[in-house]
């Protein structure tokens, strides 16, 4: 074995176990280990090119099942792959390429889309660490707006202290509250800003355990609830690999319980469509997660001149103009 392929090894065995990057980096990440297995794969013979890029392919979506974005990025660059029988690996390396690409760009996007929604001096409740939150906050700042933040902890790992310190250091006033704080949680936020790490076909979004309890508190209390993510963490397909509900390490909530105490480590929780007041990708905000830019309609007004008519194309309407204020 090489040291080639052994690095390559320890990369894939890394990424299985990463669990402090965000969805938003997983992908990236695992872009790149598929890019240069793809390009391992043009030193060997035809058939073992392929058994190795298909190995990877199943090792990372393998390495991170909850991770919806990883198992969308990776199986286009699979999907463009199996289409080719000659040069299979320059269709692989340029899906790569642009989807590196559309991932690099959505933040910013979906932070410019986010900051339409959301007033001028909203307190905002998360939980958990989020990239794309991150970026929402900045974009908030950038265009003059004086957001404050309150967040759940996200025990075990408490990643959202991570989320917190990174939103204190861009001078913004943050509350970090327990996990159980949920009530007192929603009553001082204007809204609730998640993350998810999949959205499911049926619109339900899957993101860190507790938020299914966050949603159900806003909708009683009438918050709005926004999700905002990539498109590409949108599922278009049902997909056996993407398992999210699996137990992870219970160590990680108690080291050494007592003998007689079973743990279950539950990392994340599915939140219903029905609690969703508007999702935002970097394709714009809807009720209903775009995974495409929205269609243009034409308006064809009369003209001035002869009663010619001019067609010109205009938005739809927003449908988030009535979500700002908390409807649905």
């Amino acid at each position: 074995m090489t040291a080639d392929v052994v690095s390559l090894e320890s990369l894939i065995q890394a990424f299985g176990h990463d669990r402090w990057s965000s969805a938003h980096m997983l992908a990236l990440h695992s872009l790149k280990i598929l890019e240069r297995v793809t390009a391992r794969t043009r030193s060997l013979s035809p058939q073992a090119g392929r058994g190795l890029f298909k190995r990877t392919v199943n090792q990372l979506i393998a390495g991170q099942p909850a991770m919806a974005i990883v198992l969308n990025a990776v199986g286009q660059v699979e999907h463009a792959a199996s289409g080719v029988k000659e040069g299979w690996q320059d269709a692989a390396a340029d899906v790569i390429a642009e989807l590196k690409e559309q991932i690099a760009d959505a933040p910013a996007h979906i932070g410019k889309h986010a900051a339409r929604l959301i007033a001028p001096k909203a307190t905002i409740m998360a939980l958990s660490y989020s990239s794309i939150i991150l970026r929402v906050v900045k974009e908030l700042q950038e265009h003059g707006k004086r957001p404050s933040l309150v967040i759940l902890e996200s025990r075990p790992l408490l990643e959202a202290r991570r989320l917190a310190t990174a939103v204190a250091r861009l001078g913004v006033s943050v509350t970090l509250f327990v996990d159980a704080a949920v009530q007192e949680s929603i009553t001082r936020s204007d809204l609730v800003l998640l993350g998810a790490d999949a959205i499911l076909r049926d619109g339900s979004v899957v993101h860190k355990v507790g938020s299914y309890p966050v949603a159900l508190a806003a909708h009683e209390g009438k918050k709005p609830i926004y999700v905002a993510c990539e498109s590409l963490k949108v599922l278009r397909k049902e997909d056996e690999r993407l398992v999210w509900n699996r137990p992870r390490e219970a160590g990680h909530v108690w080291s050494h319980p007592p003998t007689g105490v079973q743990i279950e480590n539950i990392l994340f929780d599915r939140v219903p469509g029905r609690l969703i007041s508007m999702y935002i990708t970097e394709h714009g905000a809807a009720r209903k997660p775009l995974t495409a830019a929205p269609p243009r309609r034409l308006e064809k007004p009369k003209g001035e001149e002869g009663g010619r008519t001019a067609a010109r194309a205009i938005k739809k309407p927003d449908p988030s103009e009535d979500a700002a204020s908390g409807g649905r």
